[in-house]
C-alpha cells in the first residue's frame, strides 16, 4: 500500500509517520527509483542501469533518507531491514533474479503470526479470537496461493505462460 501512488499509500505513510516524504519512503521500500514506481517499470527486473540510477539518487538524497528512517518506528525498520538483508541473500543464491518474492512472502508470513498473537492476547472475548483466527488462516491461504504462483511462475511452463499472455493479463510477482 505504501508503494501505491493512489491516496491510500499516501494515508499509509502519514500512519507511519514519514508525511511528506511519502515518495522517497516509497522508493526506499520498494528499492526503486521514483520513475520505476510510478511508470510501468515497477514489473521489469532491475537492470544495472536501474541499480546505479537508484545508486546515485540515493546518494544525493542521504539527508532525507536519514529524517524518513528517524521518523518511521524502529519495528519497522527491523522488519525492512530483515526484509533487505534475506531479498539479497535469495538472490544472491539463486540463479534467476527472483526480486526476494519468496523472502517476502515467508516475511509477511511471519509478520501476520505476530499480529494474529498480539491480537489474540489482548482479545478478551471468544468471539473477537474466533474472528482473528479466521482472518489469520484466510491470509495465510491467500499467501499459500500467492506462493504457488509464484514457484509456477519460476518453472518453464509459468515462463512460457508469460510470453503467451498480453503484457496487461500477465501477473508478475
Amino acid at each position: 500500500a505504501v508503494v501505491s501512488t493512489q491516496s491510500t499509500g499516501k494515508k499509509q505513510s502519514y500512519k507511519l509517520g514519514v508525511g511528506k516524504y511519502y515518495g522517497l519512503f516509497a522508493c526506499m521500500v520498494a528499492s526503486r527509483t521514483w520513475e520505476d514506481i510510478t511508470g510501468s517499470g515497477m514489473a521489469d527486473v532491475n537492470s544495472k542501469l536501474d541499480k546505479e540510477r537508484l545508486q546515485e539518487e540515493a546518494t544525493a538524497q542521504i539527508p532525507e533518507i536519514s529524517q524518513v528512517l528517524n521518523f518511521v518506528p524502529r519495528q519497522l525498520l527491523l522488519i525492512l531491514k530483515t526484509n533487505d538483508l534475506l531479498r539479497g541473500i535469495e538472490c544472491t543464491l539463486l540463479e534467476r533474479n527472483t526480486q526476494g518474492v519468496g523472502t517476502f512472502l515467508n516475511m509477511a508470513r511471519y509478520c501476520m503470526h505476530a499480529l494474529a498473537t498480539h491480537k489474540l492476547n489482548k482479545s478478551k472475548s471468544v468471539a473477537k479470537s474466533v474472528i482473528i483466527y479466521y482472518t489469520y488462516f484466510v491470509c495465510l491461504l491467500k499467501l499459500k496461493v500467492l506462493k504457488m504462483l509464484y514457484w509456477i511462475s519460476l518453472t518453464s511452463v509459468g515462463q512460457r505462460c508469460a510470453q503467451i499472455l498480453p503484457s496487461t493479463l500477465a501477473v508478475n510477482i
